[in-house]
């Protein structure tokens, strides 16, 4: 088990301890978006637990694909319009600044890439790059009653070496349910610098001398440009059923790395889980 998967399973027994002291069960999420999660029904603690199962490939840029099953684990408390969550591998704070304002910050958990991600062995030879924690900022914007239409900013940092991320979105729910419930899909575009970059589809001298991958050093700028649709069902006050659907198109940039085999990634994922 990675680490990825031990921090949300080490702090489900948090969670369960806390999870009963919540608030009347009527009360309205933080903002009614399928893919902002609010198990607190409105005050105290909440949380959501369950298992997904997903279908992604080995590593970014890989184009060998497999399905596996993961812990799918969030904790949540709620003060006004305020909460501070754990949510997978990421922990912070949001803000409801005012109704069409929304404010995150934290940290999160930042997977590294390791020879043994390929399992066809078409990383052999590639030096360990270490997992990280990294921190991040993000504002979102509502157009409209209800968060039909919204844009967003994420700006994300880590170490010296790691540099910096960013992503501008823009999103679209198809539902007026005040529960959170529906589908909501947006497009994106992120952009990173040069360390960024290579941190993930770099090739330093040593790497191709080791795995025969040719030497690469890539610039920084736009990364790429996606599409992600995302639906929410609430079966009873206890269970809901969550789908995903990713795809993420590489700059020409990114595919002048030999690592980025395939110049895409995709994601379909699925989540049963029990509200707390």
């Amino acid at each position: 088990m990675t680490l990825r998967n031990v921090i949300p399973t080490a702090l489900l027994c948090f969670g369960l301890v806390h999870g009963a002291a919540t608030a009347a069960d009527t009360a309205a999420p933080l903002v009614p978006l399928p893919s902002i999660p609010d198990f607190t029904r409105g005050a105290g603690w909440g949380g959501g637990y369950g298992i997904g199962l997903e279908y992604e490939g080995a590593y970014e840029g890989s184009d060998n694909y497999g399905t596996e099953f993961d812990p799918n684990i969030t904790n949540q408390y709620r003060f006004g319009n305020q909460m501070v969550y754990q949510e997978g591998v990421e922990i912070a704070w949001r803000y409801l600044r005012q109704p069409d304002w929304l404010i995150t910050a934290g940290g999160y958990y930042e997977d590294g890439l390791a020879p043994d991600d390929s399992d066809d062995g078409f990383l052999a030879g590639i030096e360990e790059r270490d997992a990280v924690v990294s921190v991040f900022v993000e504002t979102k914007h509502a157009f409209g009653p209800a968060w039909k239409n919204w844009v967003a900013a994420r700006f994300l940092t880590g170490p010296s070496d790691f540099g910096w991320w960013t992503e501008l979105t823009a999103g679209h729910r198809f539902s007026d349910a005040p529960d959170g419930s529906g589908t909501e899909a947006w497009l994106y575009l992120s952009y990173g610098d040069a360390d960024f970059f290579n941190r993930g589809f770099g090739v330093s001298a040593q790497d191709a001398a080791n795995s025969g991958l040719a030497e690469t050093t890539l610039d920084g700028g736009l990364r790429s440009t996606g599409f992600f649709i995302t639906d929410r069902r609430i079966l009873t006050d206890n269970i809901q059923f969550i789908t995903k659907l990713g795809t993420e198109f590489y700059s020409s940039e990114i595919q002048k790395s030999p690592l980025a085999v395939d110049d895409y990634k995709l994601e379909v994922g699925a989540v049963l889980l029990w509200q707390f």
